[in-house]
């Protein structure tokens, strides 16, 4: 019987599991014997998660934030902060991507509303590289307050 290490040429085969391994995965070792066929980026969270950044200036009025997506992927979440109180009524957030309006929305609560509360919604939005997304106040309560708000994306290849 020929030894394993020996085997050159024709007589070599792939890796264990490659018929199964998606494209663009690596083969990764778990140390006793095994492993795993798994994306070589997945535990570097910069690489499979970013997030933009922008401001209403007052998020009380009408108004919106834009931002261009820079890699395909989806829109997981948008948080923020006020700056000041809301008064009168909560504040709807819409998402839109590329004019269409997406769900669900995001309230910002007037009561118990005050410079440096946050608010935060999750979201499951599937987004292209290049896509537009408008971050749209419906304006329907008085302050002023500013609201500073992130989007944060999932990459996805």
């Amino acid at each position: 019987m020929v030894a394993h290490s020996s085997l050159t040429g024709a007589d070599l085969h792939e890796p264990k599991g490659v018929e199964t391994a998606s494209e663009g995965q690596v083969y990764v070792s778990d140390g006793k014997g095994s492993g795993l066929w798994k994306d070589p980026l997945s535990r570097i969270p910069s690489f499979t998660q970013y997030a933009l950044s922008g401001k209403f200036d007052d998020v009380s009025v009408a108004s919106s934030v834009f931002f261009i997506v820079p890699q395909k992927g989806s829109l997981t979440k948008i948080s923020g902060v006020l700056s000041g109180s809301l008064t009168g009524s909560d504040t709807t957030l819409t998402v839109y991507k590329n004019n269409v309006a997406q769900t669900p929305t995001l309230k910002i609560p007037f009561t118990g509303s005050g410079a440096g509360v946050k608010t935060t919604g999750s979201f499951t939005i599937s987004v292209a590289e290049d896509d537009l997304i408008e971050i749209r106040s419906a304006g329907e309560s008085s302050g002023p307050a500013s609201f500073s708000t992130t989007v944060k994306f999932t990459v996805t290849t």
